[in-house]
């Protein structure tokens, strides 16, 4: 795992709240990865565990080494692209409990490699939503090895954020009244970062609107070429990486998440609500499991533009109603904590060890 995304922040903070349930855990990445420096910064300890490619089977030898040093009852996996080389290693090093998570909508490409995954390298597939279950089983993974565990959050964190809106707002030049919109986590392709790009161009210039983008990517050239294209450089602004991502939601008036991919449980959604602020989403995969239509935010038909400006013209234009749904947001995210994620994994990796 090189970069920075949701998969890394998820993974350390699993890491952080199984340690403080008495496990002892080892973080396996990349060196000098972004997983690597927070995990050595939570003094975790960190194993180099690199996997070049999908079917790099010279890694296998000294994974499976590396584990057998650990003396690891547990194998739990992160990354879609790594899935098979280090289960593969777990297996022939005698682990007793090989886990994986799958985070991203990536159903089996046929029913032989969804066994051959699981019984035959994975004991269990634990998936962020009934979304990506849902297609894990469609795919040919026997139901009684997957088992849902959604993502959780430090609440309290992004809670706290929210008493430093003013103070991220006057760094960033923006006036307490300013409109606000945002985007937050990786500038890839099928984001569908171009169309809040002509969503936010398109809004009547008495609104008074800034969006920020928080994040990097491949994508953002092309983006910010689209910005110039459309004049709209004095109204949307690119910030890059931050790492004070909870204070940076709280200052915004509405986070918009107009992906064009099935979102598998939107972690960035969930830390948004959980800062009181609503979210305008295309309707894509589980982000009805995470936002509710007209409850906690918009929902929208996948790639109408028209319709995303509207719904943030309308959020934006009544402060009331913004608030009534970053609210109540909010509260429906109280129960989606990092310690009762730990605890359902904890306890999935106690039902396997039991079991084998």
């Amino acid at each position: 795992m090189p970069g920075w995304g949701g998969t890394e922040v998820h993974l350390l903070r699993l890491s952080r709240a199984l340690r403080a349930l008495g496990h002892r855990v080892t973080v396996g990445c990349r060196r000098d990865s972004w997983l690597w420096r927070h995990a050595r910064e939570a003094e975790l300890p960190v194993v180099e565990m690199c996997v070049r490619r999908q079917y790099d089977l010279a890694a296998v030898r000294p994974l499976r080494a590396a584990m057998r040093r650990g003396r690891f009852e547990v194998v739990h996996t992160h990354s879609y692209r790594d899935y098979l080389i280090p289960a593969l290693a777990a297996r022939a090093a005698g682990i007793r409990c090989v886990v994986g998570t799958r985070h991203l909508y990536f159903p089996f490409r046929s029913r032989l490699r969804a066994r051959i995954c699981t019984p035959g390298l994975y004991h269990r597939l634990i998936a962020v939503s009934a979304f990506v279950a849902k297609s894990l089983t469609g795919s040919g993974v026997d139901p009684q090895r997957v088992t849902v565990i959604p993502n959780g959050i430090e609440i309290g964190t992004f809670a706290a954020a929210r008493g430093r809106r003013e103070a991220v707002r006057e760094e960033l030049g923006l006036a307490p009244e300013a409109r606000v919109v945002g985007a937050v986590g990786r500038l890839t392709a099928g984001k569908g970062y171009e169309h809040l790009v002509e969503a936010v161009a398109s809004l009547p210039d008495e609104l008074e609107v800034t969006c920020l983008f928080v994040g990097e990517g491949e994508e953002r050239s092309r983006l910010e070429a689209q910005v110039a294209d459309l004049r709209a450089g004095k109204r949307i602004r690119f910030l890059g990486y931050r790492e004070d991502v909870p204070a940076v939601l709280a200052a915004l008036d509405v986070l918009a998440l107009p992906s064009m991919l099935p979102e598998a449980d939107s972690l960035a959604a969930l830390e948004a609500l959980a800062s009181g602020t609503p979210v305008v989403a295309y309707d894509q995969g589980a982000v009805r499991e995470v936002v509710v239509d007209s409850v906690s935010g918009v929902l929208l038909p996948p790639g109408e533009v028209r319709e995303l400006a509207a719904a943030l013209a309308q959020v934006l234009s009544r402060p009331d109603r913004g608030a009534a749904l970053g609210e109540a947001g909010r509260a429906s995210v109280q129960g989606r904590t990092v310690e009762a994620m730990a605890v359902a994994v904890s306890g999935l990796y106690q039902q396997v060890l039991g079991d084998t």
